[in-house]
């Protein structure tokens, strides 16, 4: 079964070529910033992808340790240049 691993999903972007042109089965994505949750949860809706979307890992990053961190755009209006910072 062929299936992809989206680490820093952000919109969904990615996920959706995955699913178009690598015919992936499961695609498990990871994005911890809350505003690009939204739209990426809108775009697996909207591309009717909630079937093979393992939704686990949406509103969670992945790291070396386990942490409580806070995401903090550094520049503004652009989701894909979020940071972590611990709290």
């Amino acid at each position: 079964m062929k299936c992809a691993v989206d680490i820093g999903a952000n919109i969904g972007n990615h996920l959706v070529l995955y699913a178009q042109h690598i015919a992936a089965k499961r695609i498990y994505p990871f994005e911890p910033n809350p505003e690009s949750v939204s739209i990426l949860r809108n775009n697996i809706a909207l591309n009717g992808l909630n079937d093979i979307v393992d939704h686990r890992g949406i509103g969670l990053s992945l790291g070396r340790q386990r942490g409580k961190f806070s995401v903090t755009p550094p520049i503004e209006n652009n989701l894909d240049a979020s940071g972590l910072v611990e709290d």
